[in-house]
């Protein structure tokens, strides 16, 4: 199955500092969706984390917050091929993508502490991030591999649910907040 990225911005070539950016264009967090300078990720330290998946989760907020300029250009670049039984759809490697969601939860917590002022809109965009991707890492969940203490033991929960995002999403938090084990129910259910 063949896939392309539907981003439905209207301005393009417009010049963005990167919280400017990550507030205002709803880009996906693939990493090969732009063109990073070389030179640039090495002076900030943004590196693919090794052995994970999501990588990009991580990686793209962090090179567009560290950004002085980015522009952006409305054309479709790159099509996205999705094959089953591949890392990202096969049900097997639900446990991985469920630990490794949540390394990139705590690495974008720390990441947004030490980098973007509280209350900011680039703040609220991370936070998010963080949002969306602890939701993830609560649906490939699985019983004897992660505990339910380990995701109400982060910093970041209960989630910020103050923050902008779709309604069906901050319902969704809501839940979360709520109860992990009937969001996880719930989950299950709407499933099937």
């Amino acid at each position: 199955m063949s896939c392309t990225v539907p981003n439905h911005q209207k301005k393009s070539s417009h010049i963005y500092d990167g919280m400017s950016f990550i507030s205002k264009v709803a880009m996906p967090p693939s990493s090969c969706v732009a063109l990073y300078r070389k030179d640039f990720l090495i002076q900030n330290g943004i590196y693919f984390k090794e052995g994970i998946v999501h990588e990009d989760q991580e990686f793209t907020p962090q090179a567009y917050c560290l950004a002085k300029r980015i522009v952006y250009i409305n054309v479709p670049a790159y099509n996205y091929w999705v094959r089953s039984g591949s890392i990202m759809t096969s049900p097997e490697k639900r446990a991985k993508k469920a630990k490794d969601l949540l390394i990139i939860c705590d690495s974008l917590y720390q990441f947004t502490k030490e980098h973007i002022k509280k209350g900011t809109p680039a703040y609220r965009t991370m936070i998010g991030k963080i949002n969306f991707a602890f939701s993830q890492s609560l649906r490939n969940y699985t019983k004897g591999v992660s505990t339910i203490s380990e995701y109400k033991e982060k910093p970041y929960y209960p989630l910020d649910i103050s923050v902008e995002g779709e309604k069906r999403n901050r319902w969704k938090y809501r839940l979360i907040n709520f109860s992990i084990p009937i969001y996880l129910l719930a989950h299950k259910l709407l499933k099937k």
